[in-house]
């Protein structure tokens, strides 16, 4: 797992979270991958419980493999968030805090509502999701050939899957229509270097903030 590195940076950009950190609170992360958030996040929110999912069988064991798993306070489990619904693993109105990191991008766009929707259904009235995904004009999209361009704004990766671009328009107008009120919603833009290649490439990233109703 040392490919992926952790997301340290989460509680300075998503910093609600954090606040009160003694205090237990109810955690999901959609996409979990191999607990790259989960347990930085529960590092610093020790009383919390976090469910978290990915479509990986083999990135969830890696979730349950982690030295810091405890199946109270971590709930890992196999799902594909294109499906209708997230299991009732994890109630309904349950969660306070939920995380779509670099997910949705994956999903594709007719199915972004779906899996929108099935995140709403598992949030407390108030609660709050925190997205971050890439955005339109974002260093890969300019690196993509003109002849894997499959749809608007939906590009195919040489190994088959696809990636989405957004944009802060059209995640505002999904995010309204599932079921949220759109708190933050801003472009993201670094300069990356990468040493080795001795180059600087230019990121652009969306990062929002939702609010259920």
């Amino acid at each position: 797992t040392r490919f992926f590195k952790d997301r340290h940076w989460i509680p300075r950009e998503f910093s609600e979270m954090f606040e009160e950190p003694m205090i237990p609170k109810c955690i999901m992360e959609a996409g979990c991958g191999v607990g790259n958030t989960v347990y930085p996040v529960l590092e610093d929110l020790p009383t919390s419980k976090c469910y978290c999912f990915d479509f990986s069988q083999t990135a969830v064991q890696l979730v349950k493999e982690h030295k810091m798993y405890d199946p109270k306070k971590v709930v890992a489990f196999t799902h594909d968030l294109t499906e209708e619904s997230i299991p009732g693993t994890v109630p309904d109105g349950c969660i306070e805090y939920a995380t779509l990191i670099f997910v949705l991008s994956a999903i594709p766009h007719p199915k972004h509502a779906t899996a929108l929707k099935s995140v709403a259904k598992k949030m407390k009235s108030g609660g709050l999701v925190y997205f971050r995904d890439y955005a339109v004009d974002d260093m890969s999209q300019k690196r993509f050939r003109n002849h894997a361009k499959v749809a608007e704004n939906t590009w195919k990766r040489g190994d088959g899957t696809r990636t989405y671009f957004f944009s802060t328009d059209y995640f505002k107008t999904l995010s309204e229509s599932c079921g949220f009120k759109v708190v933050l919603n801003e472009y993201v833009h670094k300069t990356v270097t990468n040493v080795k290649e001795a180059k600087e490439m230019d990121r652009a990233f969306i990062q929002s903030k939702l609010q259920k109703l």
